[in-house]
């Protein structure tokens, strides 16, 4: 066999290989693209809608808020570690008391204990700052790799913050059973204050829900001293979050990854929290990062181009995540396609 047939030979089979790479890809991609649109099409009818409506916060929380007219950022209290009475409170034993009225000698004993709480103070006095901007902090806690990459941001752990807004909540009801109305509507306003502040402008999921959570309990204990004290309109402000803050199956963050249109226009939208915006952002350039062209070539121009425009225009309080969120596409676009494969598309990852 001569040198030129070889040579013909092993050229044949590199086109043959090329060819065959790229049906794959284009197989692959194709196969990617049917997931997403049969995510989209399995949503119910209006889902936008529904979606937004879960992730703005109602009119109603403001107005059972304490004023914010101290200066300083409320955020930084995510970051205390004092230790306070929620640390060793079983909360769904103490708080049965408000719908029973009747509580054990335990309970009676973690009463006494949280009425003497001062660490509690300090959470309803972080309450009344007019400031909350978590993003430096986060970074401050963040590796450095987070400067430029949205996904490595380190969030604070919501459950202690969890445990000691619902603690506060918790001592609302015991000064009003003690007939200490002022106090209690001071220490449940510090709540909804606290709550709407981790709702609305917690950069990540995990705060919108946590934000969720406390403004339930404390929606709840307003609406019980409402009905108590026979006040109407606390009853209906406090359902109006009640019934806005209560467990949903509504929400499905997949599904940003299939609409990277209604991915945009949630993560421009100002009204939306903040947490559900960044994960629009994150749902667009995972979406794209899962696709063969995604980890070969990185985002399309076009999506860092609208991510660029989207920091751009975005309102004062959101565009350092979005900010944030450009700078991770021009990181992406300059990692090689298996640092993407791996990250993105290999076994045991996922954004």
């Amino acid at each position: 066999m001569t040198r030129r047939v070889v040579v013909t030979i092993v050229a044949v089979l590199a086109v043959l290989l090329v060819c065959g790479a790229v049906v794959v890809t284009w197989a692959v991609d194709q196969f990617v693209s049917r997931s997403y649109q049969r995510v989209a099409a399995a949503m119910p009818a209006g889902w936008g809608t529904i979606l937004r409506q879960r992730t703005t916060v109602p009119d109603e929380v403001r107005q059972l808020a304490v004023a914010r007219t101290d200066t300083g950022n409320g955020a930084v209290i995510l970051y205390d570690t004092t230790r306070g009475s929620w640390q060793r409170l079983r909360l769904d034993s103490t708080f049965a008391y408000l719908s029973t009225g009747r509580a054990t000698a335990g309970d009676s004993l973690a009463f006494r204990e949280v009425e003497a709480d001062t660490v509690l103070d300090r959470w309803a006095r972080h309450a009344r700052r007019a400031e909350w901007s978590s993003v430096e902090l986060m970074l401050a806690n963040s590796d450095s790799i987070a400067r430029h990459n949205l996904m490595a941001l380190r969030a604070p752990d919501y459950r202690r913050a969890i445990h000691a807004i619902e603690t506060l909540a918790l001592r609302g009801w015991l000064r009003a059973d003690r007939g200490n109305r002022a106090g209690a509507r001071a220490d449940l306003a510090a709540v909804m204050a606290l709550g709407e502040q981790l709702a609305r402008h917690e950069p990540t999921l995990d705060g919108l829900i946590a934000g969720r959570l406390v403004l339930h309990r404390g929606a709840e204990a307003l609406r019980r001293l409402g009905q108590v004290s026979r006040d109407t309109a606390l009853v209906r402000r406090a359902q109006a979050v009640v019934d806005w803050s209560q467990a949903s199956t509504a929400d499905d963050y997949d599904v940003l990854r299939a609409v990277p249109d209604s991915a945009l226009a949630f993560a421009g939208d100002s009204a939306l929290a903040a947490g559900w915006r960044t994960a629009a952002l994150l749902g667009l350039m995972s979406g794209e990062l899962r696709r063969p062209r995604g980890i070969l070539f990185g985002l399309p121009q076009a999506t860092e181009d609208a991510i660029t425009r989207t920091a751009a225009q975005s309102d004062p309080a959101f565009r350092p995540l979005a900010e944030l969120a450009a700078r991770t596409a021009q990181w992406l676009d300059g990692i090689t396609p298996f640092e993407r494969w791996q990250r993105f598309a290999g076994p045991g990852t996922g954004l």
